[in-house]
């Protein structure tokens, strides 16, 4: 079946890269993704579980940091699947706020949370104050539609950070 993929679809300058791409595509497959935009697919994540407990976990670390290409976008990704809606109806939140200041990025962590109808719509003006009373408001909620864990994920948070440090 290679053989005649490869006769059929036959590039002189391809056929080898084609050939290694069928027949070990777990060795031929790039992990790394040049933008955090791209999902990993969720059987090439492997590794990293006290990494990812340590993220869910309510106690556990709140700031993930390193260089570039080390996968940290892949850990949220991969958090965020994990909790949101799982069987006792947490939720979890990824908002990239790349070249987000501190005002922008409340306002983008508001537009993802009324997204995920964590929030109505109803605040008129959106700062970081508001915003966790508003969802002050919904976690402490006893209705029903009570949220009992918020896991939210913000990526790509360096303009978002510089902007927040008290000139």
């Amino acid at each position: 079946v290679v053989f005649s993929y490869l006769v059929n679809n036959f590039t002189e300058t391809a056929v080898q890269q084609m050939l290694m791409a069928i027949t070990m595509p777990y060795t031929y497959y790039q992990p790394y993704v040049f933008s955090s935009q791209n999902a990993i697919p969720p059987e090439m994540f492997i590794g990293r579980r006290e990494e990812l407990r340590k993220i869910i976990d309510p106690a556990g670390v709140n700031i993930v940091y390193g260089g570039r290409q080390l996968g940290k976008s892949a850990l949220l990704k991969k958090a965020f699947a994990d909790v949101d809606h799982n069987e006792t109806n947490d939720r979890a939140v990824y908002v990239d706020v790349n070249r987000c200041n501190y005002e922008d990025a409340a306002k983008e962590v508001y537009k993802k949370l009324c997204a995920a109808k964590i929030l109505a719509k109803r605040l008129e003006v959106v700062d970081w104050e508001n915003l966790c009373d508003a969802l002050y408001e919904r976690m402490t909620s006893e209705t029903k539609e009570r949220i009992p864990y918020l896991l939210l994920l913000i990526d790509e948070a360096d303009e978002f950070i510089a902007s927040s440090v008290p000139v």
